[in-house]
């Protein structure tokens, strides 16, 4: 958890548009109330605007249907695991999982197992 040497680090993952803009509104209301948080994540053009570091573009993992899916099939598993890596790696205070809930799922599932508190 957050402590005197270090601000809060919450990672937003959003995997479509409508949840790009979720994660948005959630990041900017969040810079009001503590300026200092590190925010990071999985969203697009709307997070990045809001403050939200981007560590992965969803456009990459955006996809609908089991022939596209089957056909980014490793663009998505590069995604997971980078993902994976950043959770490891930054040691988030929260992951805060936008809808795409096939790919969030997994994702809160393995941030909870590393200690990572999902909202």
């Amino acid at each position: 958890m957050p402590g005197p040497e270090r601000p809060p680090r919450i990672m937003i993952t959003a995997g479509e548009t409508s949840g790009d803009l979720l994660g948005a509104g959630l990041a900017a209301a969040i810079l009001e109330i503590a300026p200092e948080t590190q925010l990071f994540g999985m969203g697009g053009e709307a997070m990045a605007r809001a403050g939200v570091r981007l560590v992965q573009d969803s456009r990459t993992v955006s996809v609908v249907g089991i022939v596209e899916v089957l056909a980014h099939l490793g663009e998505i598993r590069a995604a997971m695991a980078r993902l994976k890596t950043v959770i490891r790696d930054q040691q988030p205070d929260i992951l805060v999982p936008v809808d795409f809930p096939d790919f969030n799922l997994r994702l809160a599932a393995y941030a909870r197992s590393r200690g990572v508190r999902v909202v």
